[in-house]
């Protein structure tokens, strides 16, 4: 498929350890597309993340992120 005829809202939460290395990511809303989803999972787990501030609780190290493709 082009990737003109992408379209969709994915949703994904992923948590970063003390030093920034990513600990988990999940699928929190699909775009309904299979393919659409997992090229976002995969490229959370290929990207690198800063360190998050020293004392930065579970809850500061937690993001939920929406990507929209239109």
């Amino acid at each position: 498929m082009p990737a003109s005829n992408v379209r969709g809202r994915v949703t994904v939460r992923f948590l970063l350890s003390d030093n920034g290395n990513l600990v988990e990511v999940r699928l929190v809303n699909s775009a309904g597309d299979p393919v659409l989803d997992q090229n976002v999972v995969f490229a959370v787990k290929q990207s690198s993340f800063p360190f998050p501030p020293s004392g930065a609780t579970v809850i500061d190290r937690t993001f939920l992120i929406t990507y929209v493709y239109h």
